[in-house]
């Protein structure tokens, strides 16, 4: 199982010096990222990029609308950097009206990237983690598109009040990707932290993700607050005590 991070994480620095903050990731022993984004870099500058700093990549988070409007342009790009797994960020997926209208649509998109060789992930939020008629609206997703992989981000499954050692282990074969990052909890606030700094239940999460045989626990601050690079530093030396 591969210790990556969302680059998103490091968005801030990337875009001031984007060679030498992958170097800085490489450095803190992070073995693959995940890209939200290419900073205008040339395909064959990023596969390069990646090479020398021994860097793989586990996965892409691509905006929705590009994946409807440019989905050739997205797999070529992919396939030159040496990533299989397109991931979808996020959708406004709160409703059962929504649900309807997207389903068709992902399902095309599935199916291309499928017989291309591609993998389609879907990367939940808390939204999308309600209840209707006794189900949530993510698991309705996933039950009417079975080629759509789960990509779970712990820290906004238990945002939502779900169990995300449960949720991990309920998608056992389709979550091959998992999103940490910690929780604080204050009164009536909920706020990031670094893996290690919250209240998260990291191990057992961990755990149920080896079980799985996930490829890769990835790494993950909307809104680091020290710098992402700091964030991260933490991170990757807690995961370094407790994945042997």
């Amino acid at each position: 199982m591969k210790i990556g991070v969302q680059l998103y994480t490091l968005r801030n620095e990337l875009s001031k010096d984007f060679i030498g903050t992958m170097k800085e990731v490489a450095d803190l022993g992070y073995e693959a990222v995940e890209f939200a984004g290419f900073y205008d870099i040339e395909a064959n500058d990023m596969k390069k990029i990646l090479a020398d700093l021994n860097l793989s990549v586990v996965g892409s988070h691509t905006a929705f609308e590009l994946l409807e409007n440019y989905l050739d342009e997205v797999m070529s790009y992919n396939k030159t950097i040496g990533n299989q797994n397109i991931v979808i960020p996020s959708t406004p997926l709160s409703s059962y009206e929504y649900l309807e209208e997207v389903v068709p649509k992902i399902i095309e998109i599935e199916e291309s990237l499928r017989k291309a060789g591609f993998r389609l992930h879907y990367h939940n939020h808390a939204h999308e983690l309600v209840v209707h008629e006794g189900k949530l609206l993510l698991d309705a997703l996933f039950e009417r598109i079975p080629h759509l992989y789960a990509e779970i981000d712990t820290h906004w499954v238990e945002r939502a009040n779900v169990n995300p050692v449960d949720y991990v282990k309920k998608y056992k074969g389709r979550n091959t990707l998992v999103h940490l990052k910690d929780l604080v909890k204050e009164k009536d606030r909920m706020d990031y932290a670094p893996l290690g700094k919250g209240c998260m239940d990291l191990k057992s999460i961990i755990q149920a993700s080896k079980d799985n045989e996930v490829e890769a626990v990835i790494v993950e601050n909307d809104a680091p607050k020290n710098g992402g690079i700091n964030d991260i530093s933490i991170s990757i030396e807690y995961l370094k005590e407790v994945i042997k």
